[in-house]
């Protein structure tokens, strides 16, 4: 189900902590009012620990078209705890240049950015492992024309040391 202006995720994190035998079921998405909480599952692609992202604990996702010397699309949620961003840059490497399909999420080369930034940790970028289906999306006269929908899936953040994060699936969708 498509909800407006909500982002789907599922996030993975080493380092961020374990949860004790006393929390709740933690094999199921998260309900309530926690827009993040952290599993024992273990991602079986990055071995990352696995952290689901409530949605319908979340506020409105922001969408802006940035008409800059570098023209690029923002796509962000800022939630206490963490934020989330994709960011595409039509211009950025030979890669992607504003069309729909299925591109790699590699900022460098093909201009796809996404970005974790945990509560208090360092903003990470997805190191280009994830894929991004751009399936509607179009800027009309520097104009981002609705409705839009990415689908972003397999992303891993990675920082200093053995801190990670996994990302199965990200839904952007707007209206």
């Amino acid at each position: 189900m498509h909800r407006p202006f909500a982002l789907l995720a599922a996030v993975a994190c080493v380092g961020c902590g374990t949860p004790s035998s006393d929390d709740a079921d933690t094999d199921t998405v998260a309900t309530g009012d926690a827009p993040m909480v952290i599993t024992d599952q273990v991602s079986p692609v990055d071995d990352c620990t696995l952290v689901i992202l409530d949605t319908d604990a979340w506020g409105s996702l922001t969408a802006r078209f940035h008409d800059d010397a570098n023209p690029y699309t923002e796509l962000s949620d800022n939630e206490d705890g963490f934020d989330f961003t994709f960011e595409m840059y039509p211009d950025q490497g030979s890669g992607w240049v504003g069309e729909v399909g299925v591109f790699p999420t590699n900022c460098e080369t093909h201009g796809l950015c996404a970005t974790f930034c945990p509560g208090g940790g360092p903003c990470l970028e997805a190191n280009g492992r994830g894929k991004a289906d751009i399936q509607r999306y179009l800027v009309n006269n520097d104009v981002l024309e609705w409705p839009v929908q990415i689908v972003l899936s397999n992303l891993t953040f990675r920082g200093n040391g053995a801190t990670c994060y996994h990302v199965d699936e990200v839904d952007l969708h707007m209206p």
